[in-house]
């Protein structure tokens, strides 16, 4: 049946001159010719002495993939199309190639993907927090350098790098001075500390300025309306052993419980408190005022 069928296409294809023929060759790797076609412009171009030409050239086609492969008996080129080798009869093996670029694209791009999200949640993730306790640690180390200045009571001396101070008194009044035209009202209560200031070192230094620090840890500044106060205590400059007395005033509240803090000067690191409004040096003085 195979016979007849070949002989029927190399009849059909006897009128198509060897050119035709032989491209027709060339071109059945990519061509949908039956096995029996290929097999009768075979024979043809054989009959035509065209075989050593024609049957050994490469399949050409416009672009497509080929779709030859070779017969494991025989070794010679057959269509993958083809259920025998039109050579030697021996079944073919069909083959079939896998899109694998495809794919290996895909996992690509998945794996880019991946390490890019990665690298983002990297620099955007935020430092974890510390626990509570280390906070809590951190905070009590930090007060307790805060606090590391000794604290005096009025009355006592106490230095502090080349300064040396005295807090000789300390009282809360309504009024600025008893001289109407220099009075001031307060924004809460004047808080009057008479205070001594001596230099100990060997160059000229400036009175730095003083802080009163609440209960709560809060700093309050002099009065801005001190300067009306006569002996005031301003930034003046002392020479080495001199000391000076004045007043210097805040204008606070009378509720909390406050510590003056006086310090070595400007750039220094060095500090010390002195308790100005506890209740027992009030009564105390209120004591000796009375006799």
């Amino acid at each position: 049946m195979k016979t007849e069928k070949v002989e029927y296409f190399k009849e059909l294809m006897e009128s198509k001159s060897t050119k035709e023929l032989a491209q027709m060759w060339r071109e059945r790797g990519g061509s949908n010719y039956s096995t029996e076609a290929l097999e009768a412009i075979r024979q043809i171009l054989k009959e035509r002495g065209e075989v050593g030409s024609a049957l050994q050239s490469t399949p050409e086609h416009s672009g497509r993939p080929t779709s030859l492969i070779r017969c494991k008996d025989c070794g010679k080129e057959v269509s993958r199309r083809a259920e025998e080798c039109p050579n030697c009869g021996a079944p073919v093996k069909k083959t079939f190639n896998r899109p694998r670029g495809c794919l290996f694209n895909i996992i690509l791009v998945f794996f880019i993907l991946i390490i890019v999200s990665l690298f983002f949640k990297t620099i955007t993730q935020k430092p974890p927090e510390e626990p509570k306790q280390v906070r809590k640690e951190v905070k009590e180390s930090q007060e307790s350098k805060e606090s590391k200045g000794p604290t005096v009571r009025v009355g006592q001396t106490v230095s502090v790098g080349n300064m040396s101070y005295t807090v000789n008194e300390a009282w809360w009044s309504d009024k600025l001075s008893n001289n109407p035209l220099l009075n001031k009202k307060p924004d809460a209560r004047f808080l009057f500390i008479r205070l001594s200031v001596s230099n100990d070192g060997n160059k000229p230094k400036d009175i730095p300025s003083f802080k009163l620090i609440d209960s709560r840890g809060r700093e309050h500044g002099t009065s801005n309306k001190a300067w009306r106060v006569e002996d005031g205590l301003g930034s003046d400059s002392l020479n080495p052993g001199v000391t000076k007395s004045g007043f210097i005033v805040f204008d606070v509240d009378e509720i909390e419980d406050y510590k003056l803090k006086i310090t070595g000067g400007l750039w220094s690191s060095d500090y010390a408190l002195v308790e100005v409004s506890y209740k027992e040096y009030q009564l105390e003085q209120r004591e000796k005022r009375g006799k």
